[in-house]
């Protein structure tokens, strides 16, 4: 997969994210406890959102960075390793925004945090990541073996 096609899966991401945030009712029992309007609930909202979007996307910058220097070393004998550290960190990276918006979706889908079956998924995909990179990792250390 291309950087930028990832690049796109993020910003689509982003957006369901957006919308599920902000396009969903506030809590009525959460307004009153708190004493919030409409405008208060959105920008704290807002003040939560706009950080874990921008925390993505250096996720999403520190993976294309390395998959940079893993096609530049692609044919050297670390080649292979880099590639499965890359692959792990892609892992890693979309687990921050997948985890988010499937959370936000089973929340308002079900007014229930407890969906365990989502749980296990999302721990699947990060220790997938890392099982991945520590393959790599591996890989790369076998090469200072020789």
């Amino acid at each position: 997969m291309g950087t930028k096609y990832i690049f796109g899966i993020f910003v689509t991401l982003a957006l369901i994210y957006l919308g599920l945030t902000f396009g969903t009712p506030p809590d009525a029992a959460s307004m009153t406890k708190y004493h919030l309007s409409n405008d208060e609930i959105n920008l704290l909202r807002l003040t939560i959102t706009l950080p874990v979007i921008a925390i993505w996307f250096i996720a999403f910058y520190g993976y294309s960075r390395f998959s940079k220097y893993a096609k530049t070393v692609k044919k050297s004998p670390e080649g292979p390793g880099w590639t499965d550290v890359v692959r792990g960190l892609l892992l890693l990276a979309l687990w921050l925004p997948v985890s988010s918006v499937v959370s936000s979706l089973t929340m308002y889908l079900s007014h229930d945090n407890d969906n365990l079956l989502v749980l296990y998924l999302l721990i699947i995909l990060i220790a997938a990541g890392f099982v991945v990179i520590t393959l790599g990792t591996r890989k790369l250390h076998k090469l200072e073996e020789v």
